[in-house]
């Protein structure tokens, strides 16, 4: 009787298998998709994960492999919307999953939507191990998703794959869903309106203006605007931007002449870097830093916007830039004094702070107006050379500090008049620059008379 007891339940398990529940099937790794995401929700005890998937299409003839992403972005000649990890509709989806019972041999299953009978593309049987497969060409999920067999169109819809035990007469119960969002673009050009100081963009363009900032061996992606009601969403499309990608090219040229070579030869092939942000914050906050780049070289930049699914357009209009050598050219250079220690710069060593609004003016000025134009950066470059001595000597001697302040209020006034007034003003720039390199001269002749 012991023993009957023992076997009875082996024998109600195969008599009612085919109307059990499975145990829980996971998902291991997902491959063919331009990106993928995962957010969990709940509590501890009843937590829930749901993982989406990207697609990113921007119609490249170059990108039809059916068992990898493609690089788009590499080997074009222009600046035409393209993806890192461009999907197209011949590429297959592949999925790995686990279920935990290892005695499970189902018929795989796999349905696009809520609906279905389940015959998209190709589902394994476990067998033995629990691990199984699914491979699901884009195609499929985009005819069965919103689409139609040519991806020509975005949408979002849910891909369930699971096990059944009925050798499919009823959709599976121990399955996983996973969100899909297609972003399909024209690969027509692409650039966004340009919004001086915010205004004027148009919806959906995402950031839509720059200026760039030299720095130590980097540059700066300052003032990248976007409208003021941030609209997060491409216009017509079901994914959020997420990134800013510049693409940028090098020239150890300083003349102001090589501007409209350098934009006009920028292209999406060229050397790049991307900057992600937090979409869900108005205005997003991002780093402004673009790293990596050699001093004393001069480079010219395109920035471009990069949604969710990897999709790179709205790119910058350089026509729309009327100086564009000032706002997407520039030329990183060591900084000394404005950025470092107070005895690496003049006017730091004469007000004792780099963060006094005096030094602070005259910092503005050197970006505006001396980093700009080869003559400044010239200056800058031979007054960064023998300025550290000079300020080393002031810092020791609060008289002369005092008597350097005095002597700079002529070139602060100008910097300031010139902030104000723009290029009107910026004649006074040389006035200002005589009185400094005298001011400097007097000084390294009083030091070496005092050994």
């Amino acid at each position: 009787m012991r023993r009957s007891w023992t076997v009875l339940p082996l024998v109600l398990a195969s008599v009612f298998y085919g109307s059990q529940v499975f145990a829980k099937t996971t998902i291991v790794s997902i491959g063919g998709v331009s990106a993928q995401s995962s957010v969990t929700s709940g509590t501890d005890t009843s937590a829930t994960t749901t993982i989406t998937i990207y697609g990113g299409y921007t119609n490249s003839a170059t990108c039809n492999n059916a068992t990898t992403v493609c690089d788009s972005c590499a080997g074009k000649s222009d600046l035409t919307p393209c993806n890192r990890q461009e999907v197209n509709p011949n590429l297959h989806v592949n999925i790995q999953l686990q279920t935990d019972s290892t005695s499970i041999v189902g018929i795989g299953m796999a349905r696009v939507g809520s609906t279905g009978s389940g015959g998209i593309g190709t589902v394994t049987t476990p067998s033995g191990g629990g691990t199984y497969y699914a491979d699901i060409p884009w195609n499929l999920i985009c005819s069965n998703g919103g689409s139609d067999s040519a991806c020509s169109s975005s949408f979002s819809t849910t891909l369930t794959v699971g096990l059944s035990a009925d050798n499919g007469s009823t959709f599976p119960n121990d399955s996983v869903s996973i969100q899909v969002v297609f972003s399909a673009i024209s690969n027509a050009a692409s650039t966004y309106t340009r919004c001086k100081n915010g205004v004027g963009s148009s919806a959906g363009d995402g950031f839509c203006d720059l200026t760039i900032r030299p720095g130590d061996g980097k540059v700066y992606a300052h003032d990248a605007y976007h409208a003021s009601d941030w609209p997060a969403t491409p216009a017509g499309s079901n994914v959020k931007w997420t990134g800013l990608t510049f693409f940028y090219k090098e020239d150890t040229s300083v003349s102001p002449s090589i501007d409209g070579t350098t934009l006009g030869t920028i292209s999406t092939s060229s050397d790049s870097a991307t900057i992600s942000y937090d979409n869900t914050k108005s205005p997003p906050t991002y780093d402004e830093r673009i790293t990596g780049l050699n001093n004393e070289s001069r480079y010219c930049f395109i920035m471009a916007n990069q949604d969710a699914a990897g999709n790179i357009y709205k790119f910058s209009n350089p026509a729309d830039y009327a100086t564009s050598s000032s706002e997407l050219c520039g030329t990183p250079d060591q900084v000394l004094g404005l950025l470092d220690g107070k005895k690496c710069f003049i006017a730091t060593a004469a007000w004792g702070s780099a963060m006094d609004p005096h030094v602070v003016t005259l910092r503005s000025f050197r970006d505006e107006f001396l980093q700009t134009n080869f003559l400044g950066r010239a200056f800058v470059k031979t007054y960064y050379h023998y300025s550290p001595p000079v300020a080393d000597f002031i810092a020791r001697h609060e008289t002369l500090r005092a008597a350097v302040r005095f002597g700079l209020w002529p070139l602060v006034g100008f910097a300031t008049l010139s902030l104000a007034g723009g290029p009107i003003v910026a004649a006074l720039v040389l006035v200002g620059l005589f009185v400094m390199a005298a001011l400097m001269g007097a000084i390294l002749v009083r030091r070496r008379k005092q050994g």
